[in-house]
């Protein structure tokens, strides 16, 4: 039968439709329970493991700042402040006195002429002996 208006609607056909949807829905249902809790069981792993460490984070940021403030403790009121220390005391150092600067010695370079000739040029230098230090000099 087709109502009368302006417009009609399509017939409903076999009732295959309707049972497919009707699986579908149950399939879905069915299927859904089990996925929910894994997600459940998912999401309380991961709440779990972020708890933890935040946990351990906190430990440690305690630990580390308990250890500062052991290692540099700081002055309690009252008590005076460890960066202001005592004057230093004068490095007493005993240094030898200062020496006449002598003469400098004679360094000579004799390449390529004969054992006479360099024999004849070291006997013109005179030779002293500086009577303190016992070093030869090449000046008089």
């Amino acid at each position: 039968m087709r109502p009368s208006g302006a417009h009609t609607h399509p017939e409903s056909g076999s009732g295959l439709a309707v049972a497919v949807a009707v699986i579908a829905a149950v399939a879905f249902v069915s299927a859904s329970v089990p996925l929910a809790h894994a997600l459940a069981g998912l999401l309380r792993a991961v709440l779990i493991t972020v708890i933890a460490a935040t946990v351990v984070l906190a430990v440690a940021a305690i630990v580390a700042i308990i250890v500062c403030l052991r290692r540099h403790r700081l002055p309690r009121p009252g008590q005076p402040s460890r960066l202001i220390t005592s004057p230093a005391r004068p490095v007493t150092t005993t240094l030898p006195p200062p020496r006449a600067v002598g003469a400098p010695a004679v360094h000579l370079h004799l390449h390529g002429i004969t054992a006479e000739d360099a024999a004849a040029a070291l006997a013109r230098i005179p030779v002293v002996f500086d009577p303190p230090e016992g070093r030869r000099t090449g000046h008089a």
